[in-house]
């Protein structure tokens, strides 16, 4: 009784999705292979056939990757915000997309929405560089230094190649807490690594004419 009942169950709700996956394979598959020939329309066409059949696959190869990617070809920003938008609010947790789209939202002024992006970021992929360096500089124009710094600081323990930019960072994030020595110390560092370092020469002199 509980099998006739599952299968009646699985029946309305997924039998119109499950008749057509093999047509969703394909425009799935299509959406890919027409990215990868830079026939972006057909992508896009491709992908919102796909979309339409199953809506919830946001995978890391979902279709509306394939469909973004195509969009921020065409230089239509809009269409590759709201794309990467939908992706995200249907679970969506691609990296690489979400990062995207958390810039995204930066770009429009949505600050609180880009935190939200970067921070789902972290539960996938915590060792990206350039997820802490956006979360860092994200925390200091919302005036959240002391996140910001905890975030500079997980950049340098990444061991980057710009180490000099990595310790620069934390000795900004280390001014805006009015912890002038250990600022002082993280851009002693960055100096020591690229003597001619600009913006580390302009926070010197400031800290300089700070201190006396």
């Amino acid at each position: 009784q509980f099998d006739a009942h599952f299968k009646q169950f699985i029946d309305i709700e997924y039998g119109p999705m499950l008749s057509q996956m093999n047509v969703w394979q394909e425009d799935h598959r299509l959406s890919y292979s027409q990215l990868e020939d830079e026939d972006w329309e057909g992508a896009i066409e491709a992908a919102e056939r796909a979309n339409f059949v199953y809506p919830d696959y946001v995978e890391i190869d979902s279709p509306y990757i394939a469909m973004a990617r195509a969009y921020a070809r065409m230089d239509q920003p809009d269409k590759e915000f709201e794309t990467l938008n939908e992706f995200w609010h249907r679970g969506g947790y691609a990296p690489r997309a979400l990062l995207a789209l958390g810039d995204r939202y930066l770009e429009r002024g949505m600050q609180e929405d880009a935190l939200k992006v970067y921070r789902d970021v972290l539960w996938v992929d915590p060792f990206t560089e350039e997820l802490h360096d956006k979360l860092g500089e994200l925390y200091l124009s919302l005036k959240q230094p002391s996140k910001a710094l905890q975030e500079f600081k997980v950049l340098l323990a990444l061991d980057p190649v710009d180490k000099a930019s990595a310790n620069l960072k934390v000795a900004t994030a280390y001014k805006a807490l009015g912890d002038t020595a250990s600022s002082m110390d993280y851009l002693m560092t960055a100096l020591d690594i690229a003597p001619q370092y600009r913006e580390a020469q302009m926070l010197l002199l400031e800290l300089s004419r700070t201190a006396n």
